[in-house]
């Protein structure tokens, strides 16, 4: 498992200096979302090597976390009914 330090070093990776091809493509890849959150966690490290960056087709995408933030779903159902209504 990886420790504090190393998880803030992929933290901190600066997207605009990766070359997005060398990040993981999850296009293809779905997350058991039964697994408890542990197991989830195991899952994403062995398939990415940093778990806060990755591609989907050729987006790079990179996940940034804050405490009082709203949950991803959260977030992107209000996103989802907003396109929704036009907004």
């Amino acid at each position: 498992m990886l420790r504090t330090k190393q998880l803030d070093v992929l933290r901190c990776v600066d997207m605009n200096a990766v070359d997005k091809e060398t990040l993981v493509d999850m296009s293809g890849v779905a997350l058991d979302t039964s697994l408890p959150h542990d197991q989830r966690l195991a899952w994403m490290l062995g398939v990415s090597p940093n778990p806060y960056c990755f591609r989907y087709g050729d987006v790079g995408i990179k996940i940034e976390f804050a405490e009082s933030a709203p949950s991803l779903q959260e977030a992107f159902s209000s996103f989802l009914l907003k396109l929704k209504s036009g907004l």
